[in-house]
This record gives structure tokens, sequence and C-alpha cells, in this order.
């Protein structure tokens, strides 16, 4: 759970990334689908592109700890900027990708970014 002065701070970061540089724009949506959907760090860096839809505004989780399918929702923000995103280079089977590496998002990475980012808002 955020506070609202958490979340203001989140937001205010966002809204300084550049979305038209991919690995900011990788940095929107890790942030906006993890506030959003409430997944996972292994979800989400295991969320392939064919299982976003995106017309329905949805993900389907195939890496669960469940390991049970499952789907979640995101809403029209996060759809234009996953559209985006995916754009920048559709080949890829991973949504998540570091364009600086120019590799698969992983854990590491993932990492580095939350830390990243709690040093930054704090």
């Amino acid at each position: 759970m955020f506070t609202e002065e958490e979340l203001k701070k989140i937001m205010n970061y966002i809204n300084k990334l550049d979305s038209s540089n991919p690995y900011e724009l990788t940095r929107m949506i890790i942030i906006l689908l993890l506030i959003e959907t409430g997944v996972r760090r292994s979800e989400l860096l295991n969320i392939k592109i064919k299982n976003i839809n995106i017309e329905s505004m949805t993900i389907k989780l195939t890496s669960t700890k469940t390991k049970e399918e499952g789907y979640v929702f995101f809403t029209d923000m996060t759809k234009d900027l996953l559209k985006e995103y995916i754009e920048f280079y559709p080949e890829r089977k991973y949504l998540l990708f570091n364009y600086l590496p120019y590799s698969r998002y992983t854990y590491r990475h993932l990492n580095a970014f939350m830390e990243h980012l709690i040093k930054t808002l704090v």
C-alpha cells in the first residue's frame, strides 16, 4: 500500500520520464504495471508480448506463484504506453527489454532499478 504522498512522488517521477526514449519508457511500464496490476516481480519479468491483449487491456500471466494461469488488467494510460513500447522492438518474446545492453530484463536489472527508484523518491 502507498500513501497518497508516496503515490504523488511516484507519478511525478513517471511524468518526468521521456516516453520516446525506450530506456525511460521501460521504467514507466515497470512502475505502472506493478501499481495497476499487483503482479509479482517474477510475473512481471515473464510477461510475453503474445499474452498482452491491447484491446481488452488484459495480460495473461502464465508464470505465476500458484502455477495457474491468470489475467490482470491495465488502464488506458498504460495501454497507450504499451503500444508504443512494443513498437520499439516487436520481435522480442518478453515484454520487458533492457535497451542499454540490448537483452531481456532480468532480476538484477529490476532490482537495480528499484534501488534507484527508492533513492530518487526518498
